[in-house]
């Protein structure tokens, strides 16, 4: 059940994504018409996928870097035959964006960038390199990410009614003073996450060995431990 609720929101969050990167029915109030499945279409079904694809293609490729044994050998063996078939819908979403929105030389050469990283993931994964596996896999979601804002700026959700409807990063912004706060908060906050994000990492940069996880056994709980405890007394 966890795995197919985390496939859920993967699969919906990047269905999301994708219609405000290829629009939605959006009037000139700025409202959605339509009914309660206006969203539903192709796009957003591709960009359901290329998230749930890239979260298996870069898990796999992170679980083969902190394991050993024969987990990691299972995951490996997904990062190498899978990973270009889970890959495919993010790149087909970023070759979708370019097209619709017609991206210059910058946002093209960036999608490229994508395309040749997740290239170099793969053999990386193929020679049995998990660290630079996971790189790679990481620079395509990154340079993919950079390709479909530089396509879109500065929108930031299309209209498919009219494109004098379009939500841009100017008729969306809020004011300068509120702007102010949230950078100030941003320049204090980051710098904190990334930090111990980064020891959080560190701590755990060692592989977990099979050595390290007990055989199966009987484990009685706290509870049944108290009453047998209780019974001897």
């Amino acid at each position: 059940m966890i795995g197919l609720g985390s496939a859920a929101v993967a699969f919906f969050i990047g269905a999301l994504l994708a219609l405000t990167s290829i629009g939605l029915p959006i009037d000139g109030n700025g409202d959605r018409v339509g009914g309660p499945f206006a969203w539903l279409s192709w796009p957003a079904l591709v960009g359901g996928l290329a998230v749930v694809g890239f979260a298996l293609a870069h898990s796999a490729t992170f679980l083969a870097l902190k394991a050993d044994g024969p987990v990691r050998r299972r995951a490996s063996g997904f990062a190498v035959r899978w990973a270009p078939l889970c890959l495919l819908p993010l790149l087909v979403w970023i070759a979708m964006v370019q097209f619709e929105h017609d991206a210059g030389p910058a946002g093209w050469t960036v999608a490229l960038l994508a395309v040749v990283s997740g290239g170099v993931g793969w053999a990386q994964a193929r020679a049995g390199r998990e660290g630079l596996a996971f790189t790679g896999y990481a620079g395509t979601g990154l340079f993919g990410l950079a390709a479909i804002f530089l396509a879109m700026f500065p929108v930031l959700l299309p209209s498919t009614i009219d494109s004098a409807f379009d939500i841009t990063v100017q008729s969306a912004a809020h004011s300068t003073y509120t702007l102010g706060v949230l950078t100030a908060i941003t320049v204090v906050a980051l710098p904190v996450i990334l930090c111990y994000q980064a020891w959080s990492y560190w701590v755990f940069r060692h592989r977990v060995t099979p050595g390290m996880i007990p055989e199966p056994h009987v484990v009685l709980p706290a509870i049944l431990r108290a009453e047998d405890a209780g019974r001897q007394v």
